[in-house]
Parts: C-alpha cells; structure tokens; sequence
C-alpha cells in the first residue's frame, strides 16, 4: 500500500517551487501516487485610484495557466496521473481550498526561508499552511 496516494504542490514558478516539484515527482514515483499542481495567482490592486485595464485578469490567468501547463507537461513524464488548477485569491486561503477539493495525503511545497523584516512584511504562504493545512506539509528550501 503506498503512503501517499496524492501529493499536492502549490508552485510560484520559483526556484524554491521548482525543488519541491522535483521532490514530489520523486515521492510520487515512490509511491504511485497521483500529483496535483496548483497555482494561485492574485489580481494586482489598483494604484492611486486607477483603474486596471479591463483584459489584465483575463491576460494573467491565460499566462498562469500557460506556465503551469508547461510544468503538468514536465512532470507526466515521471508521473502517469497530473492535475493542474489555477485559482486567483489569497494564495495560502486558496491552497487550503485546493486542499479541501483534492484531498492530497500530503502537501509538498517550497519557500525563501526569509527571516526577518522580510518575512515579517510578506509573511509566508508556507508558514501559514504548516499551520492551518489538515494534511501534513513538507517544506523544500
């Protein structure tokens, strides 16, 4: 019986969120699980009371789901079963509902490892999860 069924990844795209693909390709093959990817992208706010152009989110989400299936294209390679979705909000609320949706046994994701001042301004979505997540979270630095 394997020990994981599903692994979700949340991505950015980054370094940090490429690591923590190949990682989880790697426990997938381990243990003929599913894979699915999820990337949360945010609609930019207005500045100074300016409008945004009206195509922008459609744009945005296009180019997100562009890239995304890029990686899902990468990793069915190594793994038979890939699923990709693309939501916009608050990344780790969003996550967690991809959570709640896909019902992973694990969530293996990657982080800056800010300290500091900057994890203080931006926080972190990895963090955040460890934290509220109802299934366990491998974090790759």
């Amino acid at each position: 019986m394997a020990l994981f069924e599903k692994i979700l990844v949340p991505t950015d795209f980054g370094p940090p969120s490429m690591r923590a693909i190949a990682m989880a390709v790697e426990l997938a093959k381990l243990n003929v699980a599913s894979l699915a990817l999820v990337h949360v992208w945010e609609l930019p706010s207005a500045v100074y009371g300016m409008s945004l152009p009206l195509g922008i989110a459609v744009h945005l989400e296009a180019e997100a789901r562009a890239q995304l299936a890029s990686v899902v294209e990468d990793a069915e390679e190594h793994v038979p079963v890939v699923e990709a979705h693309v939501e916009c909000g608050t990344p780790w609320r969003e996550i967690l509902r991809t959570i709640e949706q896909t019902k992973p046994a694990l969530v293996v994701m990657g982080t800056q490892g800010r300290r500091g001042l900057g994890h203080a301004i931006l926080g972190s979505v990895a963090e955040k999860l460890v934290r509220v997540s109802p299934v366990p979270v491998l974090i790759v630095r």
